[in-house]
């Protein structure tokens, strides 16, 4: 990972980190995530990897001067030590799966494989109308965070869409109940649509018999075919 030989307490420290995620959330290139993740994007410089940096001294290099005694520092990882007053020891890991945010509270100290291990993972399945979980398909810990999903819909939707749609469903009748109205003993007044009582409709399997041809033909064809003419050929 860029910038991992850099000890960010010991070059920056908690108070100067602290100083600088407050510069940053009150840039104008800032913008908080609207898709209920809570992310905080950086909208300034970014490394060829996309991750979010700024250029500060070093504490080491306080007595430097210009431009080049300047260092790119990683502002997760910043973030992660304004928050924890310490640096990563693994890995920065981004439970949100977006390199330029700098919120500290999806910033976790892990290492290189549990890092890894959450590339493609869908996270919750959180819905977008309700914020709440339609299904659990995160193993990691703490869970990754996803995007709130407008694609799918949940019961509770569905309700509120078709609220008298949705209290007509326990007027539907039963099996039993349509087997009843099927065979024309429903009680009085609750037979058919116009509200007469119909008669019985049940299947009847009595086809009746098949007619009977006479057989005219043998049962073996015949392979007597007669004598063929005498030939007149000399």
């Amino acid at each position: 990972m860029p910038g991992q030989a850099i000890d960010y307490q010991v070059e920056l420290g908690q108070q100067r980190a602290r100083a600088l995620i407050a510069e940053k959330l009150a840039d104008v290139l800032t913008v908080v995530a609207t898709d209920g993740t809570g992310c905080i994007l950086f909208g300034g410089s970014k490394n060829t990897q996309g991750y979010g940096q700024v250029l500060r001294k070093k504490n080491s290099d306080a007595h430097l001067s210009g431009r080049a005694s300047q260092t790119a520092f990683l502002l997760h990882r910043v973030a992660y030590v304004a928050k924890t007053g310490r640096d990563c020891r693994g890995h920065a890991s981004h439970l949100c799966d977006r390199r330029h945010c700098f919120n500290e509270d999806h910033i976790v100290d892990e290492t290189p494989q549990e890092n890894n291990a959450r590339k493609g993972c869908a996270g919750n399945l959180i819905c977008g109308f309700h914020h709440h979980i339609l299904v659990d398909l995160c193993n990691h810990t703490p869970k990754c965070i996803r995007p709130e999903r407008f694609d799918v819909s949940c019961c509770l939707a569905l309700r509120e869409s078709d609220p008298e749609g949705w209290a007509s469903q326990s007027m539907v009748p039963s099996s039993d109940e349509m087997g009843q109205s099927s065979r024309g003993d429903a009680p009085d007044g609750a037979g058919g649509q116009d509200g007469r009582n119909l008669p019985a409709m049940s299947e009847s399997t009595d086809y009746g018999s098949l007619p009977v041809h006479p057989q005219s033909a043998a049962a073996h064809p015949s392979t007597d075919y007669g004598d063929f003419p005498d030939s007149d050929l000399p």
